[in-house]
């Protein structure tokens, strides 16, 4: 594409590694591809982005297509092969999350967000040779892990794969890791302790829902596995020493609360 462009031209490639989804892009990661310093216009939009808040990563094509490739395309294929073997496992996701794992609940939630992609965006992120090449190293190993796994008899032989696969994945990557997986699991129970609370109580309270955005006056009625079941309810509160009312379902409410 170089030879196509004129000499005069400064290009900078830029990919946000993030969706639109996220409230703030401060601490998300913008890659910069062929950036150079040197360029007035590259520093400037460099500054502006990093003036945001957001962390930059500087790279050569190559290095960002392979980088993709693991990122983005395995990391899809992964969550997509798994949201798959779920629904052919024979029990509902209803049931399965009745019974869920705080990892069970974490993975199926990063697949549901795959899932809800555009799936012309998901599919191009596929179409590579450096996203084929990632796929089928990925079900080599699956492969032959599945097979060391079906062959051992005894426990410690388990352990041993199990220990075998630590090896190499150690140091502060996978401690960042690990900690990045218990900050996301701490903020899920922490949902659950205020709905118990809220449950308990039977105060109302406002919430505002992730996906289409309204906001609802409810009182907890019910905690079940799978479902959380409310009813819309009036909220008197006092604010600067005036009475501010809220109503579930009335015209004003809805007006206020979309």
């Amino acid at each position: 594409a170089q030879s196509y462009i004129s000499k005069r031209v400064s290009y900078l490639g830029c990919h946000p590694l993030f969706g639109p989804s996220l409230a703030s892009p401060i601490g998300q990661i913008c890659a910069l591809v062929n950036y150079h310093p040197e360029q007035t216009q590259h520093k400037a939009f460099r500054d502006c982005l990093s003036d945001a808040g957001l962390q930059i990563a500087e790279t050569s094509p190559e290095i960002h297509d392979h980088a993709m490739s693991i990122v983005q395309a395995l990391t899809h294929f992964v969550l997509m092969s798994f949201t798959k073997s779920v629904a052919e496992s024979g029990i509902s996701s209803k049931g399965l999350l009745s019974m869920r794992t705080p990892n069970f609940q974490l993975l199926y939630g990063n697949a549901s967000r795959v899932l809800k992609l555009a799936a012309s965006t998901t599919g191009s992120i596929q179409s590579t040779k450096d996203a084929a090449n990632a796929r089928e190293c990925f079900l080599e190993t699956a492969q032959e892990l599945h097979r060391r796994l079906t062959d051992a008899n005894e426990l410690t032989e388990y352990a041993r794969i199990i220990e075998e696969l630590r090896s190499p994945l150690s140091g502060s990557a996978v401690d960042e890791g690990a900690a990045t997986a218990a900050i996301a699991i701490d903020s899920l129970q922490r949902c659950e302790e205020l709905l118990h609370k809220y449950k308990v109580s039977g105060e109302p309270f406002v919430f505002r829902h992730r996906v289409n955005g309204c906001m609802h006056v409810v009182r907890v009625t019910d905690i079940q596995p799978e479902q959380v079941s409310y009813e819309e309810c009036t909220k008197i509160v006092e604010r600067e020493g005036k009475q501010i009312l809220a109503v579930g379902l009335s015209d004003c409410a809805r007006s206020n609360y979309g």
